[in-house]
Formats: structure tokens, C-alpha cells, sequence
């Protein structure tokens, strides 16, 4: 899958293990059958209590203990009622005395620490998609949208929002469980790997399950504060609940509130510990290492042979990475004060990829032919200069050489591969020259087509070498033009065009928003009532009112801005512009002298500069972003017993409604209000005034700057992007338009602000009805225990409603076009559960204490329907499917469980998935065609020959060789690219094959030892999600049927497009794909046929589609084990005193293979595409706990590996760092102390070791807010 972003761009939880897996602490969990007092105690399996809110740490007597009664339960993994907490699954469970001795105020934060639970999303870190702040949870890191979150066994609303901008573009049903208070929770209880045959669809990674506290009784609060070492970061948590039984015991009613506030955490300062200032940047080194020398013989054999070795060793195979970090990054593009001033229209396809001292061999015209005695070139060439005779190149390298059979093709290959052997590259001639001025390589190779003025260099003695000077310049904040400090740029030290060290390149760090502002108000609701001794109806109310504030870095213009973003350089006209200062003018005159040439504007606009310019004066804390959500949801139950047949019968019965909207903001800049407000004239009076204010009618915002013709817009909300009448202001906007003074930095009116800044949110609103009801008996009694069933029936709709605001609906803003999207899901599943005990009770063999087979089938059904007119007539009818599940116990002797399960689940594609309406957006270029992929794929011959294709395809070579002699130096661009997607409702369920095996084993003669092991398979097939370039386009050149290659009955060729030019020589989108020849409209819904090309270079992707397809999967296979040891110290010493008790637990999860393969079969899998994940994370926990005081340390550790644990060693050297995770670790500490009977204090220390962890793509669990501190008091009355 391909990431997904709404503008351009610069998985840990609860272990399942065992049925003893539970965490306890206070009254509640005193050990129960151990003869101890523990702090961690654990419930045995024949022992499990339901138990009441008590304090976390209120103290007990071991004289105190009373044998639990043994109650009939309902755990997750199973409807049946059971006696304990036994499943064929491995379960795990979190208590409530967890949750309030580790002070977790997002029941997330409860699920992230345990090594078999991928890293959920959070509110932590950068948040720009819709509903980036919300807490999704993963289970086994398969993704959010494949782990179902359930409230006491019922469905739960989804709060994921109906656009495919949301957090991973992962597109499903999620959960976001900052909406459940902490203290409501009973114990959460989570099964891996399964869970569909008995909840039903999207339980593909695993269920979890929170079971809400029932009887409270009493009164209790909590109040809590947060801070960290820095000083920030501070948050509140205060927590109120009353509850009362009444009628004798037969109703309760509970009711809690809640208000929660984390501030906002910034970069900056101090917090440079996720290495903000360090970015990744493209390699200058790679791909320029000399090729082993080869005589002239060896290179006419390989010639002949069709496999010319080249002067360079391959950029995929030289033994260096692609990519690599830097610290103290700038862009010198975007520098300090009023912004930098560049002479071009608009960069080089290439511009954020070049180099200032190019390693690799540079174009035939940059190569200094002139210079060279010879009359070739001076520096190796990337093609033959004009002119050059390949003839005389070999005669002067190779003289004598034997030519017969070469055609012209083949002479001149082989001259051009002469030339770049015997040639130095600029950077290499640098290194050998360093006291030559870097700005003549800057000026001459480097200046991204007019990114950075230039003039004529005045050195006689070096112009046929370098014949621009460049003169970076820049204006401060007072508007005068200074010179631009690039940073350091020469080698040997690493820089690319927008990528530096120092200099004066805007700081960016204090912007990095490390974790967002929440707020939270719940308001909580239970009953019960037992109607009669054996029906009791509950009911719940949950309200939350939430409320998330991001912040981001400044918005801004340039030379690597996005042309359908609206964000390149800002012209700045020399005569027309009244702020242009008199020092500026004559330092333009100057450079006029000496050789700077300025363009004119097209339409008689006069000599005009480029201007790239940080926007922080409209922005000075970041463009404001985040969610207002509200969430509603009652469920009521009916639960009752009955006898007939002389069985006893249990049934329930359910009825759950949720709602929730979600109202997101993001504050972006009118295109058009920009445009009009960056282009002020005098108006022949002395005011300076919006230059369309002096015209007597608007007109289109292009005529000033004709790249704006080309962003996606649609102002008239017509569904057609950038329609000419789409780019003339409104006649209020102009009347409304206040100047702004972009060639200086300083305050900005709140007017200017607001005519400037505009919010390109949405509203989404989902509801749910929901209704299930289940009867189970045991059917027969066998010798081994009853053989029990159960039926359950389930009917739910769901229905998702997203309506963006203006801005983001006709794409007024610096993002995308997003229409609303509409769609209703309805469901109807239906099942039974087994349960059959072959030994067990007074039924039993050696070796065969109890033998229990468990199993369950479920049918699913799902109809569904659109208001979408794109999917009006298209009728994809209901899909049904059968999930089912079959496993045992097997329990040789007491202590010691086995046992395992193999299942088979669905997901069910999300409205969005089905009926997303049309989005634009920007996806990564991809470029199998380039010189340095071209030979690379599955089948490089093939792709090759597809490449010769393509070219003559878009009509930039007539036949064969003149096709392979223009990819023998094509470059292909990076970045971004504008794209496209919509819904497909004929998509199919996902689906899920998983098995698990596995046990536990709890000694007599080591008390209170509990080991367990499972291991686990999983295989998803037919994920649905956005397929982008990364799949397409490599797809579509990697096959022997190009360009007409179908996946999941798509034609992958039709879902990206090259520019083609018109008639006027620029490139724009095609009406007709010019590879497959079919009509852009009837395969690209969002594509806009004649729309400018984002880029203006030859073969460059113009648009790339993301079509939801059931086409990936993904294997995993891992391995889950746990210890747990609980003693008492005085046990082991000779005398006898009171030192408490200690447990000690102990997690490692080892993730032995995450393969993922995006066309499914795993043909594709590359090696050297990693997935992030640790192969080991492991967790220790030290508890101690004495008379009324208690104690926990626990340590995590991710061991360091590499991204891909597939790689070949060999290989290893090529990959770019942060393919290598280093080992983390870190440290919490809690402690809780009785300070009586109605008053407990808590106090935790969170990263102890205040580890500040590698960069932020690394899956690590510490904060990025380093240590911090949070103080707590219970009260309870």
C-alpha cells in the first residue's frame, strides 16, 4: 500500500498469553488460593471471582481471605458461560486496579504496553489527516481497521471519519477509545489472532473487549496532575462517581463524570530528542563510485554482447545508501526573514533532487565541452555534447579498436561510456580543487533552473568551466535583499538543493508538534434492575465531548512547492510592487550589471522575481488544526435464565444505538485571496491596493501567475477542476482584499488574517442500530462435562455521512478536493457455538485430565447503498460469507493446559471503501524507467523493453534506439504528484486464515510460577486499500502483457499518467492514456484532461490513481511468552519477618516474519522493504508490595534490527539508516501508598531513564516527551 496524504508532505498492548494473564492490585486482587498477599496476584482458573471497585492498594490481613465464590462467567474468546477463564485461545486481561496504579488516562495507553499490541495511533506526534488525534488500537500490528473494539461483548459506533484522509488511510470501522473513561473499566480482555465466528466481521487481528464495573456502590474520586522534566506537557484528570444499590439488592444505578486536559507539547528548545533536526535526505554519494577499470577490448565485448558495463557502479549496488540522515537541517530555499528570490517560472522536474557539487555525470551542455582540449567535454557527461563525433572520442581512448558490426546506436554509447571514464564528475573536480568558490558549482550546475539568481562569472580564468556565478540572495525582515547563507554545502559534507546544513534556513524544529491538546468530558450512566430472580435488564449511557488542537509548521511557497497545491514561489514584480524597497531595486540593478537576467511575466507584467517565503507572520505558532467530537451511545440489555426440558437455559437480549459527529478544522490559505493579496500596486494616489481593485472587472488570478491555472480548484462547485471561470475571484473577494507585504516579515493584522486564512475541515457524523440476542443450554450431559451450545443472531446498520466544509469541498484552500461521501451498511449474522468435553468432571485417564473441543460457525451477511450519483446504477447486490473457528484443551494433569485453535474471519469493506466519493491528492513518484531502476524488478529484460515502449508511447522517440539512447540518461523526479480515488462498490471481504497453538503450565512444585507460550500464524488475503504508484506503475512495466495488465480486474496501467505535450510544447494530462489508448475520463474519475503537468519535463508521472482493491496480504508468524512469579521473601529467609510480597512478570514477544506483499501473492516482496517492527519486545515488571505501600518498576526493551528481517546480509550496506532500529529501553516506576481507609496517593515516573528514543519511524514505545511525572489521590467513601 501506498501512503496517502491530503497535501504533500516534508504498531505495543496487552500480551495475550494466558488464561492467568491478569494483572491485579489492592483488595481485589489478593491472592486467591496462594496463601499470600500479593500485589500481583492470580486468579487460578478453577478460582476466578467476579469482583467490586476497590481501592487500588487497600491492604488486607492474609487472616482476612475468604474463598472466592465460583460464579458462572462470560470471558471474551467465547459466549458460552464458563467457570473460569479457560479458552482455546490465549486471553489476556487488564484490571481496573491496572489502570488506576499506572494513573492511564486513555485506556489506549493500558493496551500500548504489552509487546503483542502494535503501537496504536495517538495523539502523539504530527496530526494532519481527519482524526489523527484519535486512539485506534492494533492488535498484532495487522492494522486498526482489523482489530474489533467491543463494550461489554456489544459493537461498539466507529469514530473513524468517511474520507480516505484518516490516520494510515486505513478505512474501517475503528474505535476511538478516548472516549471511554478509564475509571469505568472493569478489565479489558484481549484475544489475538481470531474472534470473527463469535463477535462477527473485523475481528481479522483480534477482539478487545472492555467490560464495564457493575454494583458500584459508593461514592469515589480521583484527582490527578501530570507534568514533564521539561516543564510541559502538563496534564489534569479529575474523576467523580456515585453509585447506590437499592430494593434490596436488586437495582444499582451508577453514575460518573469526568474531565480530562493534556496540553499541547511542542519541538524546540530542549526537545531535540526525536532528532527533529535530522532528516533523511537523497544520497549525493550514491550511485557516483567508479566502475572498475576496463580496457577498451572488454568494453567492445560487452557491447557486443548487449550488457555495456557502466563507468558507474549502479546506484541499487554500489554498497551505499540511497538515503541518508543529517543533522541540523535547513532548506536554503525557505530562509530566515522575508524569503529567498530565485529568476525561474518554475523548478526543474528535478530541482529538489540536484546537487550543488553533482557526483554523477551531468547533462551534455553542463559538461564544459568547450573547455576540454579535445573539443568532448571537461566533465563526464550524462549524454554525448552537441556536436561530438563518437567516432573521434573512441579514436582518442580507444585507438585501434575494433568497430565492425557496431552501428552508429553502439559507437556512440560506447563513446559516451569513454567519456565518463576519463572524465571527472564536478564533484570530483571539486574535491580536487577546494579553494574553487562553491558558488561557481552553484551557479553552473545547481541553481534548479533559476531556484537561485546567477550571473555572469567575471573569472576569465574559469568561465568555459563555470559560466554562472550563483548570488543567493534573500530578504530580511525589513525588506532588504542580503546575501542567502546556503549552509554547508561542499564536500565532502552532504547537502542536496532543498536540503542543507545550517546557513539561513528557517528553524522548523520549534514547530514539530509532539503531542496534541486534548480535552475530555464524559458523563456516564449504568443501571440494573432484576425484574424477577431470573431476568435482569442493564442499561448504559455514555456521553464524551471531545476536543483535540494540533498545531503544525508554517505554510509556504517554493521552488519545491506543488504546482496543484498553489504553493510555488510567489511572483514579486520589480515595477508593479510598491513594498519593494529602494535598497532592493538598486541591488537588482546591480546584478543586472553583471549579468542577472530576469524574466517577464507572459502577459506584460514586467520583470518579475520568485519568491519562496515562509509563511510564520500569518502563522507565528503553526497552522491550527484538530477535532470537536461528540459521542453518544445507550446500550440496554435484557439477561434472564428459564428451565425447560429439564435443562437450564440462558439467554440475553440487546439493543444499542450510537451517534457521534465529529466536526475537524485545519486552517490552510485561500488560493485565490492569496493570490489577489500578493500582487499590490499603488493605485496613482499613494495607497497601495490589491491590483485587481484598480481593474473594472475581475479577472482569473493566472494572468499575474499562469502556474495558479493549474492547482485543483473547483470555485464553482461544478465537479470540474480548473475550469478558467474556476480562477476569477468573486467581485466580494476582491472588494475584501487587503495588500500583503511579502518581501519583508513582521505582524500581521488580524484583518489581513482573516481574509487570508480559511478552514478546510468537515463534519462527519456516523450512527448505529444494533441488535443481537443469544440462548444457550447445555445440550446433553457426557461423561466429561455437559456438551454446551449456544445460537446468537446479530442485525446492525451502520451509516457514515462526511460533509466537507466549502474550502475543502471545492479545494479553495492549499490542500485537496474532497466531495461528501454518503453510505449505509446493513448487516446480518448469524451463528452457533460448541462446546464438547471429552474428559474432565469424574471422566478422566491418565495423562487426559480434561479434553475439551470448542468450536463455532457464523454466517455474515452485508447489504449496502449509496446516495453517491458516481455509484447510482451500480447494483453489487449483498455478500455473504462464513466465518468459523474449531479448537481444544487438552489438560494432562493439573498445572499444565494445551491447547490451540485455527479460525477463518472476515472484514467487511467500510462505506468509504465502497462508496468514497472522488478525492484529489498527492502520491510519491515512482520510476522504474529511471537509469537506476531500469535494470532492476522481478524481470528487468522486460522492463526494459516496456520502458522502450513507453517513450514512443508519449511520442518522445520515433523508434527503439532513439527510446533506449533517451532513458540511457533519464532521470525520473521525485516527490509528489497529484492523484486520485474514489469507492469501488464491487469490492469483496477481506479475509483471514489464523491458527495459534500453544499452553501454559503453572508447577505445584514451584508455587506461584506461571509459564505460557503461544505461537501464532496469521494469513490476511484480499486486504482492501488504497493501490498507488509504488503498486501500479512498477505492475504495469514488470509484466510481459504492457501495457494492458490486469490486478483484481483493474488495468494497472490506466491508473497513472504521463504528460504529454500540447500544442504549445508544455506538458499537461491527456485526454487518452497514451499507453493503453484508452479515454482518461472513463478510467480517471478525478484526472482533469489538459490541466497543466505539475511538472514540465519529459516522461514525469502528471497523475497517479489510488483504486480500492482487494489485492494485498500479509503473513505473520510469532511467537508469545510469558512468566509470572509471586513469593514472599520471608519464605526464603531463615527468619521470620514481614518483607511483603514481590511478582515478577516477565513478556517477550519474538515476531519471527511480517512478510507483505501488495499484489498478494508475494512475488513482489522486495527484501529490502521493511516493515518497522522489532523482532523482539520484551517487558518486565518488578512489584512489591508491603503492608500499605506498593511498588512497581517495569522495563521495556525493543531489541535493534533491521527493517526487513527477509534482507540478505550482503545487502545490508545499500539500505539507508533508518532501516536499522537500534535497541531501545526504558524505565517506569510506580508507587501507591494507603494513607487510610478512604484515601489512597499515587505517584509515577514514566520513562525513569528519560530515554529519548531514535527517530520517530522507529516502533518504539517510550513518550517523545522524555520523563515525566504524574501525582494522584483516590478517594473512596
Amino acid at each position: 500500500m501506498t501512503g496517502w496524504k491530503r497535501a504533500p508532505s516534508v504498531r505495543n498492548a496487552l500480551l495475550g498469553s494466558t488464561a492467568l494473564s491478569f494483572v491485579l492490585f489492592g483488595a481485589a486482587g489478593a491472592a486467591v488460593g496462594a496463601d499470600r498477599d500479593g500485589p500481583l496476584a492470580e486468579l487460578p482458573e478453577q478460582q476466578a471471582q467476579q469482583r467490586q471497585a476497590a481501592p487500588p492498594v487497600a491492604t488486607r490481613d492474609a487472616d482476612e481471605l475468604v474463598e472466592p465464590t465460583v460464579e458462572e462467567i462470560v470471558v471474551t474468546g467465547s459466549r458460552l458461560r464458563t467457570t473460569n477463564f479457560e479458552t482455546s485461545v490465549p486471553l489476556t486481561i487488564v484490571t481496573s486496579e491496572q489502570l488506576e496504579f499506572r494513573g492511564f488516562t486513555n485506556v489506549v495507553d493500558a493496551v500500548n504496553e504489552i509487546p503483542l499490541i502494535g503501537g496504536a495511533n495517538t495523539s502523539a506526534g504530527g496530526n494532519t489527516q481527519f482524526g489523527d488525534n484519535f486512539s485506534f488500537q492494533d492488535i498484532l500490528d495487522l492494522g486498526t481497521n482489523r482489530t474489533l473494539t467491543l463494550i461489554n461483548g456489544r459493537r461498539v459506533i466507529s469514530n473513524n471519519q468517511g474520507s480516505v484522509f484518516v490516520p494510515g488511510n486505513a478505512t474501517g470501522a475503528q474505535v476511538d477509545v478516548t472516549t471511554i473513561n478509564p475509571f469505568l473499566v472493569e478489565r479489558q480482555e484481549i484475544v489475538a489472532g481470531t474472534g470473527g465466528a463469535i463477535y462477527g466481521a473485523d475481528a481479522l487481528a483480534g477482539v478487545i473487549n472492555y467490560v464495564l464495573k457493575d454494583d458500584f456502590d459508593g461514592l469515589s474520586a480521583t484527582a490527578q496532575g501530570g507534568i514533564t522534566q521539561e516543564g510541559d506537557g502538563a496534564n489534569y484528570r479529575a474523576n467523580l462517581a456515585w453509585g447506590k444499590n437499592f430494593l434490596e439488592d436488586r437495582a444499582n444505578l451508577s453514575v460518573a463524570g469526568e474531565f480530562f486536559r493534556q496540553e499541547l507539547v511542542r519541538g524546540g528548545g530542549p526537545r531535540d530528542i526525536l532528532a527533529a533536526d535530522i532528516s533523511g535526505i537523497i544520497n549525493p554519494a550514491d550511485g557516483a563510485r567508479r566502475a572498475p577499470a576496463a580496457g577498451a577490448g572488454d568494453l567492445l565485448a560487452q557491447l557486443r554482447q548487449g550488457d555495456l558495463t557502466s563507468a558507474f557502479v549502479p546506484a541499487g549496488s554500489d554498497g551505499r545508501r540511497s538515503t541518508i540522515f543529517i543533522r541540523d537541517t535547513t532548506n536554503p530555499y525557505l530562509p530566515i526573514g522575508g524569503g529567498a528570490i530565485g529568476t525561474t517560472f518554475q523548478a526543474s522536474g528535478n530541482a529538489s533532487l540536484l546537487e550543488f557539487f553533482p557526483r554523477q555525470p551531468v547533462s551534455g551542455g553542463l559538461a564544459a565541452p568547450g573547455a576540454d582540449p579535445a573539443g568532448f567535454a571537461f566533465f563526464a557527461p550524462s549524454s554525448l555534447p552537441a556536436g561530438v563525433d563518437p567516432l573521434a572520442v573512441i579514436n582518442q581512448f580507444a585507438p585501434g579498436a575494433d568497430l565492425s558490426g557496431l552501428s552508429s546506436a553502439d559507437q556512440a554509447q560506447l563513446a559516451l561510456n569513454l567519456l565518463q571514464r576519463n572524465r571527472p564528475t564536478p564533484g570530483e573536480y571539486f574535491l580536487g580543487n577546494p579553494g574553487l568558490d562553491p558558488n561557481l558549482f552553484v551557479g553552473t550546475f545547481a541553481n534548479g533552473g533559476g531556484a537561485i539568481p546567477t550571473i555572469a562569472n567575471p573569472d576569465p580564468a574559469t568561465q568555459g568551466l563555470f559560466p554562472r556565478l550563483a548570488v543567493p540572495l534573500r530578504f530580511d525582515n525589513g525588506g532588504r535583499l542580503v546575501p542567502n547563507d546556503l549552509g554547508r554545502i561542499t564536500p565532502p559534507g552532504q547537502a542536496v538543493l532543498n536540503e542543507t546544513s545550517g546557513g539561513d534556513g528557517f528553524d522548523f524544529t520549534s514547530f514539530e508538534n509532539l503531542e496534541s491538546a486534548v480535552e475530555r468530558r464524559t458523563f456516564n450512566l449504568l443501571g440494573r434492575y432484576d425484574l424477577t430472580d431470573n431476568i435482569t435488564y442493564k442499561q448504559t449511557f455514555f456521553f464524551a465531548d471531545l476536543a483535540f488542537d494540533s498545531l503544525g509548521s508554517p505554510l509556504a511557497n517554493s521552488f519545491t512547492g506543488s504546482v496543484a497545491g498553489g504553493s510555488l514561489p510567489i511572483p514579486v514584480y520589480v515595477d508593479d510592487n510598491p513594498y519593494l524597497t529602494n535598497q532592493a531595486r538598486t541591488e537588482l540593478g546591480r546584478l543586472r550589471s553583471l549579468g542577472l537576467q530576469l524574466p517577464n511575466e507572459p502577459n506584460d507584467g514586467g520583470e518579475v522575481v520568485y519568491l519562496s517565503r515562509v509563511h510564520d507572520d500569518l502563522f507565528p505558532n503553526g497552522p491550527r488544526s484538530g477535532e470537536r467530537v461528540r459521542n453518544y451511545r445507550t446500550a440496554n440489555e435484557l439477561l434472564g435464565e428459564f428451565e425447560r426440558f429439564g435443562r437450564e437455559f440462558y439467554w440475553d437480549a440487546a439493543f444499542v444505538y450510537g451517534r457521534n459527529t465529529t466536526i475537524s478544522y485545519q486552517e490552510t490559505l485561500s488560493d485565490i485571496n492569496f493570490a489577489l493579496a500578493t500582487d499590490p500596486v499603488d493605485d496613482g494616489t499613494g495607497n497601495i491596493v490589491c491590483r485587481q481593485q484598480t481593474l473594472a472587472q475581475p479577472e482569473s488570478i493566472a494572468n499575474r501567475n499562469f502556474l495558479l491555472g493549474f492547482i485543483n480548484i473547483d470555485a464553482d462547485g461544478d465537479g470540474s477542476l480548473g475550469e478558467p471561470e474556476d480562477l476569477v475571484p468573486s467581485q466580494a473577494a476582491v472588494d475584501g482584499c487587503l495588500p500583503f507585504n511579502v518581501t519583508a516579515k513582521g505582524p500581521v493584522s488580524q484583518e489581513l488574517r482573516d481574509y487570508l486564512v480559511i478552514d478546510s475541515g468537515a463534519e462527519n457524523r456516523n450512527e448505529q442500530f444494533y441488535g443481537a440476542a443469544s440462548i444457550g443450554t447445555d445440550i446433553v450431559q457426557l461423561p466429561g462435562g455437559p456438551f454446551a451450545g449456544l445460537i446468537q443472531a446479530e442485525w446492525r446498520r451502520e451509516s457514515t455521512d462526511f460533509d466537507p466544509k466549502d474550502p475543502f469541498a471545492r479545494g479553495l484552500g492549499r490542500n485537496t478536493v474532497g466531495q461528501g461521501t454518503q453510505g449505509t451498511l446493513s448487516f446480518f449474522e448469524g451463528g452457533f457455538e460448541g462446546k464438547l468435553p471429552i474428559f474432565g468432571e469424574d471422566f478422566t485417564l491418565p495423562g487426559f485430565e480434561r479434553l475439551i473441543l470448542e468450536g463455532g460457525v457464523r454466517v455474515v451477511n452485508r447489504s449496502q447503498s449509496t446516495q453517491n450519483p458516481l455509484f447510482s446504477g451500480i447494483d453489487a447486490g449483498s455478500v455473504t460469507d462464513i466465518t468459523y473457528t474449531a479448537g481444544g484443551r487438552w489438560v494432562p494433569f493439573e498445572g499444565l493446559v494445551f491447547r490451540g485453535a485455527r479460525s477463518r474471519t472476515v472484514r467487511s469493506p467500510s462505506a468509504v471503501e465502497l462508496f468514497g466519493a472522488p478525492q484529489t491528492g498527492f502520491g510519491g513518484r515512482v520510476n522504474p524507467c529511471d537509469v537506476t531502476n531500469i535494470n532492476q524488478g522481478p524481470a528487468p529484460a522486460t522492463r526494459r523493453a516496456n520502458c522502450i515502449a513507453a517513450v514512443q508511447a508519449v511520442g518522445l522517440a520515433a523508434n527503439d534506439a532513439e527510446a533506449a539512447a533517451f532513458l540511457s540518461g533519464y532521470q525520473g523526479a521525485g516527490g509528489s504528484a497529484p492523484g486520485g480515488t474514489a469507492g469501488n462498490p464491487n469490492l469483496q471481504n477481506e479475509f483471514s486464515d489464523a491458527w495459534s497453538v500453544g499452553g501454559t503450565f503453572a508447577p505445584d512444585f514451584v508455587p506461584g510460577l506461571t509459564l505460557s507460550l503461544d505461537y501464532y500464524a496469521v494469513d490476511l488475503k484480499g486486504e482492501i486499500g488504497l493501490v498507488g504508484p509504488g503498486v501500479n506503475v512498477n505492475a504495469c512495466f514488470d509484466q510481459p502483457n504492457f501495457p494492458n495488465n490486469e490486478i483484481s480486474g483493474t488495468n494497472v496501467c490506466d491508473q497513472f499518467l504521463f504528460g504529454v505535450q500540447d500544442e504549445t510544447g508544455a506538458f499537461v494530462i491527456p485526454e487518452v492514456n497514451p499507453l493503453t489508448g484508452n479515454p482518461v475520463s472513463e478510467t480517471l474519475v478525478t484526472a482533469v484532461p489538459g490541466q497543466r503537468a505539475s511538472l514540465q519535463d519529459p516522461f514525469q508521472l502528471a497523475f497517479v490513481n489510488f483504486p480500492q482493491l482487494n489485492l494485498a496480504a500479509t503473513q505473520l508468524r510469532a511467537i508469545n511468552a510469558q512468566v509470572t512469579y509471586t513469593f514472599e521473601p520471608a519464605d526464603l529467609l531463615p527468619w521470620d519477618r514481614d518483607l511483603g510480597a514481590i511478582t515478577l512478570r516477565g513478556y517477550n514477544y519474538f515476531l519471527q516474519r511480517y512478510d507483505q506483499s501488495s499484489l498478494g501473492d508475494f512475488t513482489d516482496t522486495n527484501p529490502q522493504a521493511g516493515d518497522v517492527f522489532s523482532r523482539f519486545e520484551s517487558r518486565i515488571d518488578f512489584i512489591w508490595r508491603y503492608q500499605d505501600f506498593q511498588m512497581q518498576l517495569q522495563w521495556f526493551r525493543n531489541q535493534g534490527t533491521v527493517d526487513n528481517v527477509q534482507t540478505e546480509e550482503e545487502d545490508l550496506p545499500e539500505q539507508s539508516p533508518i532501516f536499522f532500529n537500534p535497541t531501545t529501553q526504558f524505565f517506569n516506576l510506580n508507587m501507591a501508598y494507603v494513607i487510610n481507609e478512604n484515601l489512597n496517593a499515587r505517584f509515577i515516573i514514566n520513562n525513569l531513564n528519560n530515554s529519548r528514543g531514535p527517530q520517530p519511524q522507529f516502533d518504539v514505545l517510550q513518550s517523545p516527551l522524555g520523563r515525566s511525572f504524574i501525582f494522584a489521590l483516590d478517594f473512596r467513601f
